[in-house]
């Protein structure tokens, strides 16, 4: 902000100032020209002056006459260590405790007890603030009204009574038009329940993990797989190894089923018994472990 006016006469925006990243340049009232840099610190005690940071002049340039930079962050650690007030609703179901209350000697207050209220505290040790809890008169998180005001904890912090707004809020494009959010410290999700229907049984259960056009193109390739194994049959004597039709199928049955061969049945009439108990018992396994009956 380049200013010519006096320090007196800029009080109006030195909350404004004080609240923003910025930095005043004052011109001064002289023939040399030359510049003073001030910084406003948040939550300056009233008559506090800004600080003085640097001073320009054509001849020695930009220098400091202050320890801090010219960008320091003067939000990270607060220098006048201020007492912010903090919106809070208490939940019915939080735990509290009573404790004295120093805003009004020999009283005691009521503060809740969880995760939220020790992260504030964490923040404000680290940031060198104090709290002061308030509740809202209405006892809620904050909505619009119809004639464009906001209620509960959004509404004090939107109209300047708290500092800050502690609880999970959820973040709306219409809160976000009054306040500014913190980046998420919990992040919860809603659903929506209903009945859960009773079980029922379907013969067919096992096919439903895949699509029927998985199964036709699972079959089709069986299918031509045991063509592949018959075609020897076709060629002349010896030329290859000729395979039986069902020993054909059972091998492709076998290995489609993850199923090994350690003693092969020697006739027909065994091969298509264990061929069926194959398939009996992977009829009962796959709908029990894929949940269906």
């Amino acid at each position: 902000v380049l200013t010519r006016l006096q320090l007196g006469r800029l009080n109006h925006i030195r909350r404004t100032l004080s609240m923003t990243k910025s930095i005043l340049l004052l011109f001064t009232q002289s023939l040399m020209l030359s510049a003073s840099l001030f910084v406003d610190l948040p939550y300056s005690p009233e008559g506090t002056q800004p600080l003085a940071v640097g001073f320009w002049s054509p001849e020695k340039g930009l220098h400091t006459t202050s320890s801090f930079p010219f960008y320091f962050k003067k939000f990270s650690m607060l220098a006048y260590r201020p007492r912010l007030v903090v919106s809070r609703v208490v939940l019915g179901t939080e735990k509290t405790i009573t404790i004295d209350d120093p805003d009004f000697p020999g009283k005691k207050k009521i503060i809740g007890v969880n995760a939220e209220n020790e992260l504030i505290e964490t923040i404000a040790k680290a940031m060198n603030f104090t709290t002061k809890f308030v509740r809202p008169a209405d006892g809620h998180w904050g909505y619009l009204e119809s004639d464009g005001t906001w209620t509960g904890m959004i509404g004090m912090v939107h109209r300047g009574e708290a500092d800050i707004a502690l609880g999970l809020f959820t973040m709306t494009p219409q809160r976000h038009t009054v306040v500014d959010f913190t980046f998420p410290v919990a992040i919860s999700y809603a659903r929506i329940l209903s009945a859960r229907s009773a079980p029922e049984v379907n013969i067919w259960g096992f096919l439903q993990p895949l699509s029927t056009e998985v199964w036709v193109a699972i079959l089709a390739a069986l299918g031509m797989l045991m063509l592949f194994m018959l075609a020897p049959s076709c060629l002349p004597h010896q030329t290859l190894t000729r395979t039986r039709l069902l020993t054909s199928a059972c091998s492709c049955v076998r290995v489609f089923l993850q199923q090994g061969e350690t003693d092969p049945a020697r006739t027909d009439i065994m091969r298509t018994v264990c061929l069926i108990v194959c398939l009996s018992i992977a009829r009962c396994l796959i709908p029990a472990q894929d949940g269906h009956k």
